[in-house]
């Protein structure tokens, strides 16, 4: 595992834990191909703000793996229920703004740097995960619609709960 991929044992559980619509925000060398092989039966959304980055990946496009450019009107175009959403977006602006816009909507949302955000104040139920091998960055999870006690993700503590 890469040193800044510290959200993958989040994300992959969460993965494996749910069977919907998957919706990356912030494409990269530590998820989306991943999540392309995890969930190859499902519908997946890669948004990214640099179609440089959207570019590297555009051979995994398929009518169940769609690949966008960062937009205001995002969700009103693809929109806004999903199983499992992953905040990787590279900016912090983008990434509230989308945390925001989906927290009531989404089954479970997988916050990447989530350390010292005060995320949790937004969500009913959530853990912040710190991977054992891997002090920094924690990766959040949270749902306003599920609980999270059925999640058990190997290889990282929980630092953080509500």
């Amino acid at each position: 595992m890469r040193d800044d991929a510290t959200h993958q044992p989040v994300l992959f559980e969460i993965i494996r834990h749910t069977h919907g619509s998957i919706l990356e925000l912030g494409a990269g060398e530590s998820s989306t191909e991943q999540i392309h092989e995890l969930a190859k039966d499902r519908n997946i959304l890669t948004v990214d703000d640099n179609q440089q980055w959207l570019d590297n990946y555009k051979h995994l496009k398929t009518d169940q793996h769609e690949f966008a450019l960062f937009n205001e009107n995002l969700f009103e175009i693809y929109g806004h229920e999903w199983s499992v959403v992953l905040v990787d977006l590279s900016t912090w602006e983008q990434r509230m703004w989308a945390i925001y816009k989906l927290r009531y909507y989404v089954d479970y949302m997988v916050i990447h740097d989530a350390e010292g955000k005060n995320l949790g104040r937004l969500f009913k139920f959530w853990r912040e995960y710190r991977v054992t091998d891997l002090p920094m960055p924690t990766t959040l999870i949270a749902s306003n619609n599920y609980s999270l006690e059925d999640i058990h993700i190997e290889g990282a503590t929980i630092v953080n709960h509500g």
